[in-house]
């Protein structure tokens, strides 16, 4: 994937968000890749408070190995956008949702510039779907 496909993704995705008349108060990014997409998405969407999570998921690991939360205590109240490079299989952004819901003071929405076909997580805003195909490399994965 080339960065002007990115940065049209994002164009796509600040736009779905916009027409929705929701409006988050904060966006949160997984990392890694979900950082670079919730900074831009912010730059389109005027938003100032990006805060980031550290997990990541895959298939060969099990859900209590997904990683480290920040302290989502230190989040203000409010409306907050989980953003996400890829939905890929669902169980990085479903480990987030628990994780929120346990919590219960935040109205949260979750997006992902690609949602996978087949992906298990129902998202509320998306740039793209795209088909099953084995990896997409993002031009910040590129060495």
């Amino acid at each position: 994937m080339k960065w002007e496909e990115v940065d049209l993704l994002v164009q796509v995705l600040a736009k779905k968000i916009n027409d929705s008349g929701w409006r988050p108060s904060v966006i949160v990014g997984i990392a890694r890749g979900g950082l670079i997409v919730a900074v831009m998405l912010a730059h389109r969407l005027k938003i100032r408070q990006v805060f980031s999570v550290g997990i990541a998921r895959y298939v060969d690991q099990c859900a209590s190995d997904c990683g480290e939360y920040q302290t989502f205590n230190e989040y203000p109240d409010g409306e907050i956008l989980v953003v996400d490079d890829i939905a890929d299989h669902g169980e990085t952004l479903q480990h987030v949702k628990d994780y929120l819901e346990s919590i219960e003071r935040f109205d949260v929405k979750f997006s992902a510039m690609l949602w996978k076909k087949g992906c298990s997580f129902t998202l509320d805003f998306f740039g793209a779907k795209v088909t099953n195909k084995p990896w997409v490399v993002f031009p910040w994965e590129k060495q």
